[in-house]
């Protein structure tokens, strides 16, 4: 557990140490080696929430009930995990250091990509600033990325639960020798395929950090101080005249239209209106998340989470959230949980609407793909908007509700990946960071301090020669060793847990 969450940024080191990612497995495995399928429940629920509550530690900047949910739920991810480990060991004889391996990539994808996804803690993230080999995510996507980091591991337990006498020499040395071509030839993929953007053109761009959580209060004088704040901090770059202003996800919380076309709150509609009249006197593309209200025939209204793009020729574009984050902003099963639904409303939980589009903004003649919050740290939907044209990705978030650091690094970590994968720049504009600029090779550029108020203006490169394999086919690699290792498992016999499950 603790050999996981210190190989991510986190409490005793801000960047995390990546080289202990490749020990992670080892205890785990070499602990499902040697108990049974009943110890493996325990075991692999205590494993799975201990790690994440480590990992996880500046959830309880939000809420303690937040703080035991997460970990609860992956919990129950590592007990299936566990499980599925325990029957390998128990059901395959010869290579079964394959399957074993197989089953770490099926339950990051498992994990990331259900109705409660969570990617955060995708062993692969922990090389956000290792560019050793991660150049590979741009056919293979980041969750076989994992498997170069695990199998080493997963290796070594094998021969430490079935003994080195297992396997032969041969099947040894070619294991060794097999693992290190699949390695160097990622390395030198990497370095061969890194970007050249030296001759891309640029567009000059402000990233705005305000570091006010607006959230916090809900107050009209709070509304009103984050607007002087993101006016102030814009202003600094005039003289450089960008071409874009970005600010953060809700940077501007009161619902645009819903005032302007109500005008019930005046102190609210005021604010819309100098907003408006400043962007307009900027004569520049501004970028930033606010709040969209939308009233229904019947009283009732509908929620989102937007982004919207105003242009200096007045055309307005709009973007709506279309992963909304579980329980806080969307609840998965609120017939299955009432009062946990009522509780997290109460502390600041919504019920918003997902988007159902995935819309690219025009700034200038370039195409920006714009996700809100973690949407970034999904691949499968930053996809979509470069396959459907995107020249670069933008990014807005609010962390700023976690006064932890390691908070918006793990987002970061998480999300850096999208710049390879697709071989796309990629800005981040945070409420309190991590605001950055990275490059096509997942290079970070430039940044602003984390928990801090700042402006940076920088040309941003906009690469868009290449389209790569994961952008053309997303995640066909990972879906292929999935198959095979489906195939392998239900080539062994079901029954066979049940004489296991009878000794026991």
């Amino acid at each position: 557990m603790l050999l996981f969450a210190l190989s991510f940024p986190g409490y005793f080191n801000s960047d995390g140490l990546a080289f202990l990612s490749f020990l992670v497995p080892i205890p785990l495995y070499v602990l499902v080696g040697r108990i049974n399928y009943k110890e493996s429940v325990l075991y692999g629920f205590t494993y799975g929430s201990g790690s994440y509550l480590l990992f996880n530690y500046w959830l309880k900047s939000f809420d303690p009930v937040s703080f035991s949910v997460l970990p609860t739920i992956i919990g129950s991810y590592y007990l299936l995990l566990f499980l599925l480990l325990k029957f390998i060991y128990n059901n395959f004889k010869r290579f079964t250091y394959i399957p074993l391996t197989l089953s770490w990539l099926a339950f990051e994808i498992f994990k990331g990509e259900n109705i409660i996804g969570y990617t955060y803690g995708t062993i692969a993230h922990s090389m956000y600033k290792t560019h050793i080999f991660t150049g590979i995510s741009d056919i293979t996507g980041v969750y076989v990325l994992s498997l170069l980091i695990i199998y080493p591991g997963v290796f070594i337990s094998f021969l430490i639960i079935r003994g080195k006498n297992s396997i032969s020499s041969r099947e040894l040395k070619l294991n060794i020798i097999i693992y290190f071509l699949i390695l160097s030839s990622s390395i030198i993929y990497t370095l061969i395929n890194r970007v050249d953007y030296s001759k891309s053109d640029t567009i000059r761009t402000s990233l705005v950090q305000h570091n006010i959580d607006s959230w916090a209060t809900g107050s009209n004088q709070v509304y009103k101080e984050t607007l002087d704040e993101l006016i102030n901090l814009s202003n600094r770059s005039r003289d450089l005249e960008p071409e874009l202003i970005i600010w953060s996800e809700t940077a501007f919380v009161p619902a645009l239209e819903w005032h302007k076309k109500h005008k019930k709150n005046m102190f609210r509609f005021n604010l819309v209106e100098r907003l408006e009249k400043y962007i307009s006197d900027y004569n520049t593309d501004f970028i930033f998340g606010a709040n969209e209200t939308i009233g229904l025939e019947e009283g009732e209204q509908v929620f989102y989470n937007s982004a919207y793009n105003y242009s200096p020729n007045e055309k307005t574009e709009k973007y709506r959230k279309n992963v909304l984050v579980p329980f806080t902003e969307r609840f998965p099963f609120p017939n299955l949980l009432p009062w946990l639904h009522s509780y997290i409303k109460s502390i600041g939980g919504k019920d918003l609407t997902p988007g159902e589009e995935v819309n690219n903004f025009n700034v200038n003649q370039y195409n920006l793909t714009p996700l809100i919050c973690y949407e970034d740290t999904f691949g499968y939907q930053v996809r979509k908007g470069i396959s459907s044209g995107g020249d670069l990705i933008v990014n807005m978030t609010n962390d700023a509700w976690s006064s932890e650091e390691a908070c918006s690094k793990q987002h970061l970590s998480a999300a850096l990946f999208r710049s390879i994968e697709n071989r796309r720049s990629f800005i981040r504009v945070g409420t309190g960071g991590y605001s950055c600029v990275i490059d096509p090779n997942g290079k970070i550029l430039v940044s602003i301090p984390v928990l801090t108020k700042g402006e940076l203006t920088y040309d941003v490169p906009v690469y868009n020669d290449k389209t790569t394999f994961y952008t053309k086919y997303g995640g066909v690699v990972q879906y292929i060793l999935l198959s095979i290792l489906i195939i392998l498992i239900l080539s062994r016999p079901i029954k066979s847990i049940l004489p296991a499950l009878q000794q026991e």
